[in-house]
């Protein structure tokens, strides 16, 4: 998949572990950003 733009942030955060958070995520990486994906719960964390 060919890069479309250069990333201006370094980090971005998602909030939601579902399908359309992960869908975003694995197309955000490929593109180059550093994402990390949330799941909601009683205490947030990252998903694993």
């Amino acid at each position: 998949m060919e890069k479309l733009f250069k990333p201006i942030v370094e980090k971005i955060a998602i909030i939601g572990a579902k399908l359309g958070g992960l869908a975003t995520a694995v197309a955000l990486q490929k593109q180059g950003f550093d994402v990390h994906v949330w799941k909601a719960q009683y205490q947030m964390q990252t998903v694993r």
